[in-house]
């Protein structure tokens, strides 16, 4: 009895195993312009692993900040986000410097014009930086980041508009997500997974790497 007693004390003293917690950022302008951001949360919630997704405005970093803040140390956090809300998550993520780890920060066409310029720096508590930008779109999806643990940059060709809405930008968030997760990520259209539907050469520690695709093509 005694044996079986000290076998749940543990079990209850034993830190429950975190799951991925996933914070999205519209862009600037009304919501429904970046209807994008919620087709991703929507998926993102059907992901293994994925316990909470909430969006927010680009303009709301404290609120996610204080979710961030009250979640489980152990959790692993995701933001993401499109044009400004892609600049927020790096905003973000670098404002729990010294305090907490954030695991990926992932961008869909940062701007220029909303903070950090063309090159924007990701603090080295940001475990994996990703960032799908697209040049020639007068500087609203061209910014570029730089630092983080690990970085990768992908150049997309697309109009700006539409880039929350292109299947290969949301497929490049979902994947990211779903690897922290521990899983793949399937796209709906996709009748069974292949092996390229993740993103699965992440650079090595302190590395940064930018490719380049053509509409559609996987890393």
């Amino acid at each position: 009895m005694r044996f079986v007693l000290t076998i749940v004390l543990v079990c209850l003293a034993w830190p429950a195993l975190a799951g991925t917690r996933v914070w999205g950022l519209y862009g600037w302008g009304p919501n429904g312009w970046s209807d994008g951001v919620d087709q991703i949360a929507a998926q993102a919630r059907t992901i293994p692993g994925v316990e909470f997704v909430h969006v927010f405005d680009y303009r709301d970093t404290q609120a996610v900040a204080d979710q961030i803040t009250a979640s489980p140390r152990g959790s692993k956090i995701a933001i993401y986000g499109y044009s400004c809300g892609a600049n927020s998550t790096w905003i973000i993520g670098n404002a729990f410097v010294g305090h907490r780890n954030i695991a990926e920060v992932l961008g869909m066409q940062p701007s220029i014009w909303c903070g950090g310029g063309t090159l924007a720096t990701l603090a080295g508590n940001i475990g994996y930086g990703q960032n799908t930008f697209s040049y020639g779109t007068l500087g609203f999806g061209s910014q570029r980041w730089q630092g983080a643990r690990r970085l990768y940059e992908i150049e997309r060709p697309s109009r700006h508009a539409n880039a929350d809405n292109d299947p290969a930008y949301q497929n490049d968030v979902l994947s990211a997500i779903a690897t922290l997760a521990g899983t793949t990520w399937c796209p709906p259209q996709a009748h069974r997974c292949h092996g390229h539907t993740v993103i699965v050469h992440r650079p090595h520690e302190g590395e940064g790497r930018v490719i380049v695709l053509h509409h559609g093509q996987r890393p």
